[in-house]
């Protein structure tokens, strides 16, 4: 309890912490714009930036050895979109889309 009270203290501060950190991270990234990537932040009063992600139209490859490189942390949160993953694909599980059954 004490722990969690202080902690929900400084938490906008945390929240607006991490959102000027996405901004830049928006900032680097924006060139990247023009050739269909999707930034990750910042989107106030949505998220709290837990992680920033990028969302690509092609293959991951090459920017992730790039920031890797460049001693940049990276993470295939979702690599498969759900309805390509197994369970999906191969009629175990229904799935939704727009409210309606796929």
């Amino acid at each position: 309890g004490a722990v969690i009270q202080i902690e929900l203290q400084r938490l906008d501060e945390w929240i607006g912490a991490r959102t000027d950190i996405a901004r830049r991270y928006d900032e680097a990234f924006a060139d990247l714009i023009q050739r269909g990537v999707v930034l990750g932040g910042p989107r106030p009063n949505q998220n709290a930036y837990y992680k920033y992600a990028l969302c690509l139209p092609t293959s991951t490859a090459c920017l992730e050895e790039a920031l890797q490189e460049a001693g940049i942390e990276t993470e295939r949160i979702y690599p498969n979109l759900v309805p390509d993953q197994e369970p999906y694909k191969n009629g175990e599980l229904d799935h939704r889309i727009d409210g309606t059954l796929a």
